[in-house]
């Protein structure tokens, strides 16, 4: 799932993102992403995990940031309904550079095949998900929410292997 950012400021302007948010100052971070989840992308009451906390220096340009990041399990009907009810949310297929669990930045491909531009670091954010979801496929707690039967990327990501 990503967000046009065709009505948002500089910087990438026209370029797509994850949806996020920022921190309210009474909030735990598990309310702030169910909240940004909600607010963003119309999808409440669904298993959210803490991914990773992602503070590189010049990650955003125009200040300091830390994002941490989430993934949900969310059924693809009801993926696929948000994205037909518009509100600047997509659906993407992503496109793996690499085999197995070894990581690193992934690429979006919009329905057409082409390469979708993506916003600050969000590749390499999404690039830790797909690793984390084959890494943990078969240990996992949320991995049993999930058919036994399909891949950790049939299920949790849509992802096409290159």
């Amino acid at each position: 799932m990503d967000a046009d950012r065709a009505a948002a400021p500089a910087p990438y302007a026209g370029w797509h993102a994850l949806p996020g948010g920022f921190l309210g100052i009474d909030e735990s971070l598990d309310d702030a992403a169910a909240r940004v989840l909600a607010a963003k992308a119309g999808l409440s009451g669904v298993w959210l995990e803490q991914l990773y906390t992602f503070g590189q220096p010049r990650r955003d340009p125009r200040t300091r940031v830390l994002s941490v990041a989430y993934f949900a399990l969310v059924d693809g009907a009801r993926l696929e309904a948000v994205a037909q009810a518009g509100g600047g949310v997509g659906l993407a297929r992503v496109s793996v550079p690499w085999a197995g669990e070894t990581g690193g930045p992934v690429s979006l491909l919009a329905a057409r095949g082409s390469r979708l531009r993506l916003a600050f670091d969000h590749a390499a954010i999404l690039g830790m998900a797909v690793s984390a979801c084959a890494a943990s496929w078969t240990t996992h707690r949320w991995a049993s929410r999930c058919s036994r039967r399909a891949s950790p990327c049939s299920t949790c990501s849509a992802c096409t292997r290159q």
